[in-house]
């Protein structure tokens, strides 16, 4: 069987299969190969070169590695990262547990922060909002309490 004309579709081909096609052994598609319904495949697959679906949707360049998805990214599993986590557009975890704003690196701890090391504030310093407060340049601390405690 031997043809030169090119599938312009599985209509317009030099040769047309109209029924089924059984093939027990290896196939090899000389170039490209368009599939005009669902693949469904079993068994590993390898893919040798740049990997896309839906043109730019999720794509796996093949000489790094590198995968972009172009919608959200849903893991319901343990996630383990190696690397740096760079995340452009700011980090929420549990709604509102911690926070990091995009454009001002702000953050917001909902629960308890426990610090085992050293901590160096370069800022003003404040406990709910002004009941203790340093300031940064000069060094001034107030401290408000009620006439009703007493300092011992």
């Amino acid at each position: 069987l031997s043809d030169a004309t090119e599938a312009a579709s599985s209509t317009d081909a030099g040769t047309i299969v109209s029924g089924g096609l059984a093939v027990a052994k290896k196939i090899n598609v000389g170039t490209d190969a368009a599939i005009g319904g669902t693949l469904d495949v079993t068994g590993a697959t390898g893919v040798d070169g740049d990997f896309d679906v839906a043109t730019n949707k999720f794509t796996v360049a093949s000489t790094s590695g590198n995968t972009t998805v172009g919608g959200t990214l849903d893991v319901s599993g343990t996630t383990t990262l190696t690397g740096t986590l760079l995340a452009n557009g700011g980090i929420t975890c549990d709604t509102n547990k911690f926070v990091v704003a995009d454009s001002t690196g702000n953050t917001t701890i909902a629960g308890t922060l426990d610090v085992a090391g050293k901590t160096g504030i370069d800022g003003d310093f404040d406990i709910n909002t002004n009941k203790f407060t340093v300031t940064s340049e000069s060094g001034i601390t107030n401290i408000q309490i009620s006439i009703s405690q007493r300092i011992k």
